[in-house]
């Protein structure tokens, strides 16, 4: 489980509130989407498979936890096969140049999300990709700085390129983040490997946190829950949250999880 990631996390904290009837501490943003909204899809194209749930996850970068007239830092489509007991999460690097249904022409995808929202998002990759993607869950990078901060730190080893990128780093090897410090961390662009690297250090962060939440007791995670919540913004209901998690709960295998990156010409890696 440690490689799906910090909204896997998130949502699995949320099962463990209802677990424990906590429902009236949820104050995470409920955004429906109309039934009659043009999402992008194909009908013609799309082979569907009731078996495959497939889910837009969202990293948002917006300071004052707005969620409009901002970009989306991070783009990943989780694809759960319910029939097999597996779970393939997707990458999308920000700086694919795709089209852009809401505004009729081409630009980087991750200023889709700028231009027409999380719906916005959700259409264009449907028209390029041939997706069905129907629901979403962003995630304001926010979170992350306070998920960090209150499990102490996380530990991550700085490469010599990343000297000077992270605040208050100067010198290669392990070293203890705080939250601002691991947030600076995973936002690192300029090195080489540009945006697959950028992608991988998201990553990295991640699953320290998960690393660093193993064995804790479940007070902790119900702090957890109060801290974060606050910073999600999603399509889906607390019910379709609980019914997801304990979906992926079940997957207990790690050999089952598979995480990729698409790259600008399509090459899975």
């Amino acid at each position: 489980m440690k490689k799906i990631g910090v909204v896997f996390l998130v949502i699995a904290l949320v099962f463990i509130g209802i677990l424990f009837g906590l429902k009236s501490m949820f104050f995470y943003k409920y955004v429906k989407i109309d039934e009659n909204t043009d999402l992008g899809i194909n009908r013609e194209l799309i082979d569907y498979n009731v078996d495959i749930k497939n889910t837009l996850i969202m990293g948002v970068d917006s300071r004052e936890n707005k969620y409009t007239s901002t970009r989306s830092d991070l783009i990943q489509i989780a694809s759960l096969n319910m029939e097999k007991g597996t779970l393939k999460m997707t990458s999308i690097m920000r700086d694919t140049f795709l089209y852009i249904p809401d505004k009729k022409f081409y630009d980087k995808i991750n200023h889709a999300y700028a231009y027409g929202c999380d719906v916005g998002l959700i259409r264009a990759l449907n028209n390029n990709l041939d997706l069905n993607l129907d629901e979403f869950v962003a995630v304001n990078f926010e979170a992350i700085t306070k998920m960090v901060d209150l499990i102490n730190g996380i530990k991550v080893n700085i490469e010599a390129d990343e000297i000077g990128k992270v605040p208050g780093i100067k010198s290669q090897g392990k070293h203890l983040l705080n939250g601002k410090q691991a947030l600076s961390y995973s936002r690192i662009r300029y090195t080489k490997g540009g945006d697959v690297r950028r992608t991988s250090r998201q990553r990295i962060v991640f699953n320290a946190i998960l690393d660093k939440l193993k064995g804790r007791p479940y007070k902790d995670y119900l702090k957890l829950i109060q801290v974060m919540l606050p910073y999600i913004n999603t399509s889906l209901t607390l019910k379709d949250l609980s019914k997801l998690v304990s979906t992926y709960l079940t997957i207990n295998n790690l050999a089952r999880i598979q995480v990729r990156s698409a790259t600008a010409n399509g090459v899975l890696v």
